[in-house]
């Protein structure tokens, strides 16, 4: 590890349990299937198809945010119910131990990651998300 400088993290399915998937979890919470055969798993297949670009993925998700009317409560509960995978305060607290700088880069949500690390997120250089940086807007 003498030649490593940094590591960057995924978060969502990554630094959290696979089946806590917060994007399901938001769909389902506003009463939208997610099975294979729903709008939310074509968008997404398309969207990584090429079909169309990031920003055009967003506002799909926000007229479905709002239409299910998704509020800051429905998704604190998801922010609460998120769990991190065994072991992740010892491997960062390793990294950082031997000067390795730590990044998250995601398609989710700042608040969400910052929230789901609690102190843990002091661990890292930068939290990036995507979905923030498109500006996205969940209703009061």
């Amino acid at each position: 590890m003498e030649n490593i400088k940094a590591v960057v993290f995924d978060f969502d399915g990554t630094l959290t349990h696979k089946n806590d998937n917060v994007w399901k979890s938001i769909y389902e919470s506003i009463g939208y299937p997610t099975d294979k055969n729903s709008s939310y798993h074509k968008s997404f297949v398309d969207f990584l198809a090429d079909k169309f670009d990031y920003e055009y993925w967003v506002v799909i998700n926000e007229n479905d945010f709002k239409d299910g009317k998704l509020t800051k409560e429905m998704f604190y509960d998801i922010v609460n119910r998120t769990i991190l995978i065994d072991g992740i305060k010892e491997t960062v607290e390793t990294l950082k131990s031997k000067n390795i700088k730590l990044y998250i880069l995601s398609g989710n949500f700042v608040e969400l990651i910052s929230h789901s690390l609690g102190e843990l997120s002091s661990y890292f250089e930068e939290i990036s998300a995507m979905y923030d940086e498109a500006k996205a807007r969940i209703s009061d």
